[in-house]
């Protein structure tokens, strides 16, 4: 072969090397951003839907109703109706309930937050150890899966700490009943 002939494939080997890494650099990229926006989509709607359920609960006056109108934890409906006139230390109280259970919620909504990052944290390095679009995609159904799992423990938490405030809510409004009430006798 001639020198010219020779260099020519050599230049082409050369490239043709050259464009295989650089293409692979650039998949490993893609993986990698791909990976990230997984992740980010996954844990980014769990958290507002988490976030959504805790404000649509947040702008409840607890002078006129519980939680529990919504809860399927309680098996049995809870006191929701107000007394026509609620004493001021009853009031505090209840005001003081609130407080105590927002303060709930928003830890229960760091603890849901801590867990998906975790979870986001483990998915992102198993899914960039892996070469196969299809062993991604199982792994991102499997992160799904466990993404699901914490917001349904998480649900029920609320759910639950919902019930405990109706049953303390409960007991303020019929004390400040009996104590209206013992007036009458």
């Amino acid at each position: 072969m001639s020198l010219a002939v020779v260099k020519k494939l050599l230049l082409a080997t050369v490239l043709t090397f050259t464009a295989t890494a650089v293409s692979a650099d650039r998949r490993v990229v893609i993986d990698s951003v791909s990976v990230e926006q997984i992740v980010a989509d996954v844990v980014g709607f769990t958290v507002q839907r988490a976030a959504e359920e805790l404000l649509q609960i947040s702008h409840v006056n607890v002078e006129q109703r519980g939680y529990s109108d919504r809860n399927s934890y309680t098996s049995h409906r809870v006191y929701q109706g107000r007394p026509a006139r609620i004493d001021r230390a009853s009031r505090d109280k209840l005001r003081q309930l609130k407080h105590q259970h927002q303060r709930t919620l928003a830890q229960l909504e760091r603890d849901l937050d801590s867990d998906l990052q975790e979870l986001g944290r483990d998915f992102a390095d198993d899914a960039r150890e892996t070469k196969n679009r299809r062993k991604l995609a199982k792994k991102r159904e499997k992160f799904q899966r466990k993404v699901d799992k914490a917001y349904s423990k998480f649900s029920a938490k609320v759910d639950k700490a919902n019930y405990k405030f109706d049953r303390k809510r409960a007991d303020i409004l019929q004390d400040s009943l009996a104590y209206r009430f013992d007036y009458d006798d």
